[in-house]
């Protein structure tokens, strides 16, 4: 995985990538509403953690400040858990 925040860290174990996951998918719930693709890759890398790097890529082609501002307050909160 080639991002180091949220559940992109590589320093976490499964049961921590889940919840960041399903935090991250009620985020995208939230403030990207209307880029469902996005929540949908998170939902299927519950169960599928190579659906990861699609989130990622979907998350890195979001439209500049859709969801910039809580993803930078994301990187941020996981830095300090570390």
């Amino acid at each position: 995985m080639s991002q180091s925040f949220g559940p992109w860290a590589t320093n976490i174990d499964s049961t921590e990538r889940l919840a960041r996951i399903r935090a991250m998918r009620a985020l995208a719930g939230v403030f990207c509403h209307r880029h469902p693709k996005f929540e949908d890759a998170l939902r299927t890398a519950e169960t599928d953690p190579a659906a990861l790097e699609q989130a990622l890529q979907l998350l890195n082609e979001l439209p500049a400040g859709v969801c910039s501002r809580h993803t930078v307050r994301w990187q941020k909160s996981s830095a300090q858990q570390a």
